[in-house]
């Protein structure tokens, strides 16, 4: 309920180098976007706020590694309320910024596709359609990338085929490197991803 009706943290969340609706919330300056780049506790502080949202929007992520997700239990009530409030949109746009901004640029593909599913396949987002297309994909930088969901879209990947090459693209060796070299191991640290 909080993280619905109270707007001003998504600037404070998720800082990009542009303005939003919280005047109190300074724009992400380069420096310090070099900085949550390079802080391991950052990078940690910047999965749980990612996780967290997803939650709210429906989804679970299942690596930190990769950015996969999946549905998580509460998927229809919570994709039913992204898919009525149109305020929701804009944040997962500013999501979707941020991450490239702070290093996780390899969260985008996987976000993207749930999204483009939820819209296309599921069509349990089939209000977002406007979003997915004119905001959401343009948010990839790789060509190869959008090349897969605009295959997705047009019907000539299928949604398995397309979470194979998802799956392939979206790994950053720095996080696999992290994730190996971590003392949480790699089942605790499923496991605080389930407590995030």
């Amino acid at each position: 309920r909080l993280l619905e009706t109270h707007h001003g943290y998504v600037q404070w969340l998720f800082p990009i180098h542009e303005e939003g609706m919280n005047s109190d919330a300074q724009v992400l300056q380069v420096h310090e976007a070099e900085e949550m780049k390079a802080d391991p506790l950052i990078r940690e502080r910047i999965k749980r706020s990612y996780a967290m949202m997803m939650r709210f929007y429906g989804a679970e992520v299942v690596s930190f590694v990769t950015g996969e997700l999946k549905r998580s239990e509460s998927y229809k009530e919570r994709l039913g309320n992204l898919n009525q409030r149109g305020h929701n949109w804009l944040r997962v746009s500013r999501i979707l910024k941020w991450l490239g901004e702070v290093g996780f640029e390899h969260y985008k593909l996987p976000l993207v596709f749930f999204l483009a599913y939820e819209t296309l396949g599921s069509k349990l987002l089939s209000r977002c359609i406007d979003s997915l297309v004119d905001f959401w994909m343009g948010t990839l930088r790789r060509d190869d990338e959008l090349d897969l969901v605009v295959a997705y879209i047009n019907e000539e990947l299928s949604a398995d085929a397309l979470m194979r090459e998802v799956r392939s693209l979206s790994r950053c060796p720095a996080e696999e490197a992290a994730s190996s070299d971590s003392s949480l191991g790699s089942s605790q640290t499923s496991q605080s991803a389930e407590a995030v």
